[in-house]
């Protein structure tokens, strides 16, 4: 047994050794090696375990073995000028759903000049959660799914605190992320609330990393990261940028004049959705609408009498018709289901309008996977010229303007032929960024929600949390410290020991 050990740190150990299977068959002065060595400088005085018949609490009591540590010199003194009582959150011990850590934390007057608070391996100034607590805390909000709330209720901690604790972790792993050799990069912007508020997100297509958030969408709003990247010398190496914004394919341009700017596949077809394909559909419904009433005046001029309800009906059933049917003329037929091909065959056939419209959707996706770029400028023209044959023919002036698009950006979608690349991947990390968005509903604090996609989106090969694997954990000072703190050496306790210690 060891000499230092109190009764209450005995019957301590004892619980211990039923509570964790890999202290079961552990000798008991190694079970009490094990509690003693998680709070160096000292002993349990006393403990009590109260339940209020669904949760188990327990409070330690702990007594000083040794003098305090002065934080400036760090040399032990014995010169204490007051101590105060402090309760501070422990990691929970196996078969408690609430841990509290009672001590006298001693403000020393050392030698040296210093009077402030003993220094503690276990415990942070300034804190109330201990190292270990503080650790587990930045473990478990760093798994998927969880969100403050939910780590705020499980270690019953408040829900500021559990920021501070993950903001501090995402500052010092993602506020300056490391990056490598850039090559290819995405620009593209994602709503932050309603109101045409957004967030401009940049990413590496090599890696999947996102090494920079900014707030806004503007010309000024993107220019310091490029600033930051001219300064880290990282614009040489970039070959092409793909955007969809004309303002960054500018400000792209300023700053990398050696690379290609590149117009993605998604936002071209998003353009023709919303400027050809949804004013289409209204104009049909709206000609549909009209062959309705005019047929609904003449039965009654007819000496019939049809309801205005019958008309409503019909009414209703033309707008059912068209609802979404966007959608179904730019999806590529083998990826619908039977039933929506039925659908998009009867609008086709019902329409000439959609009819005639419905090959450019193929003929854009053609356009990015042609082997050259001569067969691009051919496939791309070929588009241009039906877009103009059908505003002449049919009277639908909507296509020109979208005729015009692909006129002026026809560098950026043969150089996207070209590298064969877009902010697809950015668009994908989107999604993710508004399931973040979505689970916390909302942020109000911008850094934090930059540092959050940062971490959510590392990249591949090249990612910071790393640094945190097993019990290490960023500090209120912003140093990675280990917060597994044993005073004794590995060596003096046994295999089982030190297993129990490194999984406990």
């Amino acid at each position: 047994m060891s000499e230092y050990a109190s009764t209450e740190e005995t019957s301590l150990a004892n619980l211990l050794r039923r509570k964790i299977p890999c202290l079961a068959n552990v000798p008991l002065c190694e079970a009490v090696r094990y509690w003693m060595s998680m709070y160096p400088g000292f002993t349990l005085h006393s403990h009590e375990i109260t339940s209020d018949g669904v949760q188990q609490i327990g409070h330690f009591y702990l007594s000083p073995t040794s003098d305090p540590v002065c934080p400036d010199c760090g040399q032990t003194t014995s010169r204490i000028k007051d101590s105060k009582p402090r309760t501070v959150i422990e990691q929970p011990l196996p078969g408690l759903h609430r841990t509290y850590i009672h001590f006298h934390l001693r403000r020393v007057r050392c030698k040296c000049g210093c009077c402030k608070n003993e220094r503690l391996p276990w415990l942070d100034p300034k804190q109330r959660i201990t190292r270990r607590a503080a650790s587990a805390v930045q473990q478990a909000v760093r798994l998927e799914g969880n969100t403050i709330s939910k780590v705020s209720s499980m270690f019953g901690i408040n829900r500021k605190a559990v920021k501070e604790l993950d903001k501090r972790q995402l500052k010092k792993l993602f506020d300056k992320p490391q990056i490598g050799r850039l090559r290819r990069i995405a620009i593209d912007e994602s709503a932050l609330h309603k109101g045409h508020r957004y967030a401009t997100a940049f990413m590496d297509l090599d890696t999947g990393q996102v090494f920079a958030v900014v707030k806004g969408k503007r010309k000024d709003d993107i220019r310091p990261v490029f600033e930051d990247l001219k300064q880290r010398g990282l614009l040489e190496s970039i070959e092409c940028v793909a955007v969809m914004n004309a303002g960054f394919a500018a400000v792209a341009k300023d700053y990398l004049p050696q690379a290609d700017v590149i117009y993605d596949l998604f936002h071209i077809l998003q353009n023709f959705t919303a400027m050809v394909l949804a004013p289409a559909c209204k104009h049909m419904v709206k000609l549909k609408a009209d062959e309705l009433r005019e047929e609904f005046e003449k039965r009654r001029q007819d000496g019939q009498t049809p309801t205005r309800e019958w008309l409503n009906k019909q009414l209703r059933d033309v707008r059912r018709d068209y609802r979404k049917s966007e959608w179904l003329l730019v999806t590529p037929p083998d990826a619908l289901k039977p039933e929506r091909q039925q659908r998009l065959e009867k609008l086709i056939e019902d329409n000439a309008l959609l009819a005639a419209l419905y090959p450019v959707a193929g003929k854009l996706r053609k356009l990015w996977r042609a082997d050259t770029v001569e067969d691009a400028m051919e496939c791309l023209a070929d588009i241009i010229e039906i877009l103009k044959a059908v505003s002449e023919s049919l009277d639908f002036k909507e296509v020109l303007s979208f005729a015009r698009l692909l006129e002026n950006h026809s560098d950026g979608i043969l150089n996207a032929c070209k590298h064969r690349v877009g902010t697809n991947r950015l668009e994908g990390a989107n999604n993710k960024i508004k399931v973040l968005k979505r689970n916390a509903y909302g942020f109000k604090d911008f850094e934090y929600f930059a540092l959050k996609i940062k971490g959510l989106l590392p990249g591949k090969g090249c990612s910071a949390w790393w640094e945190l694997s097993g019990f290490k954990m960023v500090d209120n000072e912003e140093r990675i410290v280990d917060a597994a703190y044993e005073p004794l050496p590995l060596a003096r306790l046994s295999s089982n020991a030190c297993q129990a210690l490194q999984s406990a």
